[in-house]
């Protein structure tokens, strides 16, 4: 059976801004839409959702076209099966957490309703919430409701709009991890608007690089984090994104071994997992890189890995990227250390990772 895709051609002038984007993806998981603030990143999901008027184009999803200008067809929002996240939950202040999911329950089609209010509460885990006012309730746990009811509407495809931008640090990361635990729970695809790299690693699977109203770049978030020197900021270097699974728990030293496609992890873990899937990232800068593997070190992750790439960033730094086992693994280092231990594409290498260094 072929995966439902999301194909969408959309092209909108507003001032000095004009977004020009083609798309043709698998419409599964968790595709992060990043990019630095004024990209464009918001006005795509606007587009998607119904919710730019002046928008031009194609969108369809699935089969089910939602727009296309050039035959005058423009579907309502309430007619897409879209559910719709804001920065800002947009929640009915007036009444309790029950009654606004009871609000979106009675107002989605009988043939969308997968789940009644009860059930969606117990698998997004705010039951204890139900009866409490929307004014009482804290950003993150507002937040929480407002995704319950957008998937109450049985929306076949979910967009998220920055939902932690509006939230202090301990509600970032409540967030975080509930959307985490949300990911591998439901099957609607998702659309995830961030300029936040810590959220893309965290969450998605796929990623769409904007700049300036156009995509310069895409593809798994392991690859794209692993590359992201060469298109973002200073600040957001590159990650290796690793998904893993834990195959033992040393509790007097507070370690956990990671298996991955490319060998075994020792990770800081003081407690054992709760779970025994993990997704681990690492700063590029955090990777360092010999010709030979020393076993007399405090670096307790040396990795057998092959140089794919090295890219200059500048008169200083190189970007070498390492592929270990299928999985992309890049570090930051200096130009002189690539230079001092004779790196080219083709070379055996050990990537060398702190412990203390994965998250």
């Amino acid at each position: 059976m072929n995966a439902a895709r999301l194909t969408c051609e959309l092209r909108l002038s507003r001032g000095d801004f004009a977004l020009d984007l083609n798309l043709d993806l698998a419409a599964s998981g968790v595709t992060a839409l990043f990019g630095a603030s004024g990209c464009g990143k918001t006005t795509v999901l606007r587009s998607l959702a119904g919710l730019e008027p002046t928008v031009k184009g194609r969108v369809a999803l699935d089969g089910a076209t939602w727009l296309d200008t050039g035959n005058g067809l423009s579907v309502p929002t309430h007619q897409r099966a879209v559910g719709y996240v804001f920065q800002e939950s947009a929640l009915f202040p007036h009444t309790t957490v029950r009654g606004n999911l009871h609000f979106a329950w009675t107002r989605t089609p009988a043939a969308r309703r997968t789940l009644d209010v009860n059930a969606m509460a117990d698998r997004t885990a705010i039951s204890h919430l139900l009866d409490r006012r929307i004014d009482g309730l804290s950003g993150g746990e507002r937040q929480r409701v407002a995704i319950a009811r957008a998937l109450l509407t049985g929306p076949r495809l979910l967009l998220l709009d920055e939902p932690l931008a509006s939230l202090d640090a301990a509600g970032k990361a409540d967030l975080l991890a509930f959307l985490a635990e949300l990911r591998r729970e439901t099957d609607v695809p998702v659309v995830y608007v961030t300029h936040q790299v810590e959220e893309v690693a965290r969450l998605a699977d796929h990623v769409l690089l904007m700049d300036a109203g156009r995509l310069v770049d895409r593809g798994p978030v392991a690859e794209m984090l692993g590359r992201l020197s060469l298109h973002a900021s200073p600040e957001q270097r590159s990650l290796a994104v690793i998904d893993a699974t834990v195959s033992a728990h040393d509790p007097e030293y507070g370690i956990a071994r990671m298996d991955f496609d490319g060998g075994r992890l020792e990770v800081p873990l003081a407690t054992p997992p709760v779970t025994w899937e993990a997704r681990l990232c690492v700063d590029a800068a955090n990777v360092s890189i010999t010709r030979t593997r020393a076993e007399d070190s405090s670096i307790l992750n040396r990795l057998e890995a092959v140089v794919e790439a090295i890219d200059v960033l500048d008169r200083g730094h190189v970007l070498v990227r390492c592929r270990v086992g299928e999985t992309l693994v890049p570090a930051l280092i200096t130009r002189f250390s690539a230079d001092s231990l004779d790196l080219a594409v083709g070379s055996p290498c050990v990537v060398q990772i702190k412990a203390v260094a994965i998250t």
